[in-house]
């Protein structure tokens, strides 16, 4: 645990932080909204379904193979959350990032091969630090019962395109950083 939380410090995650405060979920520069249920099932019940993402989250990525080109893929299935990266290289590629909820966030279930990755869960908060190689390195998380997830994703140090962050099967994020919201 100590050495998480050591190296969480040299991830330089307090700037992360800083650039995504609490409040940016509402006033991040893109977001992904699903659209209007119909009818009005149990307001709880229908908040904590892990479906109703928007359908432009859904689904592995097409084509998703060790060595695409650099970026993070991002989807929702019916087991959760899915963050994963790649390069084209054997270079040291760093990919950081923080996803945020209003609600607990837990970490299923990590995908790294380097000794130097890092990934800590705290509450609402996921930070994380890949090392990434021509491989695949990655998380799969699950949200609870909030209405929206946001993430704040950079590699080698700055901020990450948006045509780098490909979502759900064939989409591409809004921006970055970027908010995904339920359906209500």
């Amino acid at each position: 645990m100590k050495r998480v939380l050591a190296a969480v410090g040299a991830l330089g995650v307090g700037a992360l932080l800083l650039s995504a405060p609490a409040g940016a979920a509402t006033s991040s520069p893109g977001s992904v909204r699903a659209g209007e249920a119909s009818g009005a099932p149990d307001a709880a019940r229908v908040r904590c379904d892990e479906g109703r993402w928007p359908l432009t989250v859904e689904g592995e990525p097409r084509n998703f193979n060790p060595g695409d080109p650099a970026g993070y893929r991002i989807w929702h299935d019916g087991t959760g959350w899915h963050l994963r990266t790649t390069t084209p290289t054997d270079g040291d590629h760093v990919f950081r990032g923080v996803i945020r909820s209003a609600d607990d966030v837990v970490v299923v279930n990590e995908v790294r091969d380097e000794p130097a990755d890092i990934v800590r869960s705290e509450g609402h908060l996921i930070a994380f630090e890949f090392h990434t190689h021509d491989h695949i390195d990655g998380l799969d998380f699950r949200v609870g019962c909030t209405d929206h997830v946001s993430f704040n994703l950079q590699a080698n140090g700055a901020q990450v395109p948006a045509a780098r962050i490909w979502l759900g099967k064939v989409g591409r994020a809004p921006g970055n950083p970027f908010t995904v919201f339920r359906g209500r």
